[in-house]
């Protein structure tokens, strides 16, 4: 049986929380994954969001510090505090963008016009304060993840399980199909 490694993180960066996934497919330094419902999904209003098709699996990309093979069960979680910052990025933010807009409309409605009630200003300013910030937040995405701060890790190998007919390991220089 092959032996493998731990990821190394520093005590302080160890990865949490964990879910448990089975690996479907390995390319290079990455792998896709598939999540079968926990008990946390029970009690989710979102579980029908999150768990779409009639399989209730969910399929992610992760990375693979640790190289696994297809069928492996692994342990996957995001890095500290990923989860909190990307939380706060994709809903405080827009918020803030949201009110700090209302309040800007609503203090410079005597300033723009005669005619301007600054309940419209509020409104008009906090909309496209919102839409702005959500702009902002899509520019930023793609950086944040090619950064791999936000991309869940492999953390371990719990073992093998059984294989699907559709499983497939692809080497970093081919492409499947």
């Amino acid at each position: 049986m092959t032996q493998y490694s731990e990821p190394q993180f520093a005590p302080a960066q160890e990865a949490r929380p964990a879910e448990v996934a089975k690996v479907v497919r390995v390319m290079g330094t990455k792998a896709t994954v598939e999540l079968h419902p926990s008990a946390a999904c029970a009690g989710c209003q979102a579980v029908h969001v999150c768990l779409l098709g009639s399989d209730m699996v969910r399929r992610a990309a992760v990375n693979d510090p640790i190289g696994v093979r297809v069928g492996d069960s692994v342990e996957i979680a995001l890095r500290p505090n990923a989860l909190l910052k990307a939380s706060f990025i994709m809903y405080i933010v827009p918020l803030i963008a949201l009110f700090g807009g209302l309040l800007l409309g609503q203090h410079l409605a005597p300033h723009l016009g005669r005619g301007l009630s600054p309940e419209v200003a509020a409104m008009v300013f906090g909309l496209g304060f919102l839409v702005l910030a959500f702009l902002c937040i899509r520019r930023l995405s793609g950086r944040l993840e090619r950064s791999g701060n936000y991309t869940p890790v492999i953390t371990r190998v719990l073992g093998q399980v059984e294989s699907d007919l559709c499983a497939t390991e692809v080497s970093p220089g081919k492409k499947d199909g």
